[in-house]
């Protein structure tokens, strides 16, 4: 039960998911490991199509959970509170330690929206962590990496200003963080399909 609590204390690991195989078969055991933060509990011997099953359900709810975020993310709706308490532990969809790394990284984006040094290296800084952890856990949590969701967040900010005809595409570029008015073009036309002076 230890690793499972390291690991789920641990803002670095605590959206890796975790299922505990155990011969401890009795309901406080069941509990103290739900307790410490494991996404499923079996016991031996288990049968491996119900453990394939718990496996690709915990897949599953982790691609929901993405969509989700991604939604709110883009939204700007950040909630302040991922988790349904009215949720069984084994399908918990956010833990206290995910939900304050996407507070941060929503945050971060959002308040520097505008600066074109926002880059990777920044945001792991503000995240407090490496590169490598912050691609990791981003890629997990988002199904993006911090440089594309850097890069969504921005142009989605511009699609909605320049549907709310908050300036030309030049002057968005440069609200929304991007040094070059050409380049945001190329990229806003990648994600969209559009050029952005057709909005």
């Amino acid at each position: 039960f230890e690793l499972c609590k390291h690991l789920k204390t641990n803002e670095k690991t605590a959206h890796i998911p975790v299922i505990l195989l155990t011969a401890k078969t009795a309901f406080d055991s069941k509990m103290e490991g739900l307790k410490y933060g494991a996404d499923t509990y079996m016991t031996k011997p288990f049968n491996t199509e119900e453990l394939r099953l718990r496996i690709e359900n915990l897949l599953e709810n982790r691609q929901k959970a993405q969509a989700q975020y991604l939604r709110l993310l883009a939204a700007k709706q950040m909630p302040t509170d991922f988790e349904d308490n009215e949720l069984p532990p084994d399908e918990k969809v956010i833990s206290l330690y995910d939900q304050n790394f996407l507070n941060t990284l929503f945050e971060t984006v959002k308040n520097r929206l505008d600066d074109e040094t926002l880059d990777v290296e920044a945001l792991a800084k503000e995240a407090a962590m490496s590169r490598v952890q912050l691609y990791r856990k981003t890629k997990a949590l988002l199904n993006q990496t911090p440089s594309e969701y850097i890069n969504n967040t921005r142009l989605e900010e511009a699609k909605l200003l320049l549907q709310k005809r908050m300036g030309n595409v030049s002057e968005v570029a440069f609200q929304v963080g991007f040094s070059s008015p050409k380049y945001f073009s190329t990229k806003f036309k990648e994600k969209f399909g559009v050029r952005p002076s057709e909005i």
